[in-house]
């Protein structure tokens, strides 16, 4: 498989990146469906897609390791779980109802988060975050130094850290700070 910095889902995969290894990927699932995954890297970028509908109690399983990512994007559902990140700039970008934890360290964030997803990035050390949510996404996230905040919506954004806050918000939704006791 050629290298990769990113990855992007359609569907309803769980997925854990590991990073700061050698690279690998690993599918887990009922053998009669795991035709049902297509995988290919384009510009850098693993594409996990599905490739006809199929129905199952479990989610299938994607186990992948890499040196270093820069991105996620998820479109759908399912859950993507990635740890160790060390790296200058990360990006998020969640469409649907996904659930995306990311812990590690970072300088720059971005998370774009469309719909009704939960990104959940407070684990991951980010010394500039940048957040815009649309939807009634849920959005979790820790910066040193600053925090650009703009939601549509009811979203909510709860943020660790002491970062300069700027935030703009559109309707109902929320920019908290997390209580101390509550992490």
């Amino acid at each position: 498989m050629s290298s990769f910095t990113s990855i992007s889902t359609e569907g309803a995969f769980e997925i854990d990146v590991v990073c700061q290894q050698a690279q690998t990927l690993e599918i887990e699932g009922d053998d009669n469906l795991l035709p049902m995954v297509s995988t290919e890297v384009s510009n850098g970028v693993l594409r996990i897609n599905n490739v006809g509908s199929y129905s199952t109690r479990t989610p299938m399983k994607i186990k992948i390791s890499v040196p270093n990512i820069e991105g996620i994007s998820a479109n759908g559902a399912g859950t993507i779980d990635v740890s160790r990140l060390k790296n200058d700039k990360f990006d998020i970008d969640s469409n649907g109802a996904p659930t995306i934890r990311v812990s590690g360290e970072t300088k720059e964030l971005e998370i774009d988060a469309n719909g009704a997803g939960k990104v959940d990035a407070h684990k991951l050390r980010a010394s500039r975050a940048e957040v815009d949510s649309k939807g009634v996404a849920k959005v979790e996230v820790f910066a040193s130094d600053v925090l650009n905040v703009t939601i549509s919506g009811p979203s909510q954004v709860i943020y660790d850290g002491d970062p300069e806050v700027n935030q703009t918000v559109n309707g109902p939704g929320s920019v908290k700070q997390r209580d101390p006791g509550g992490a």
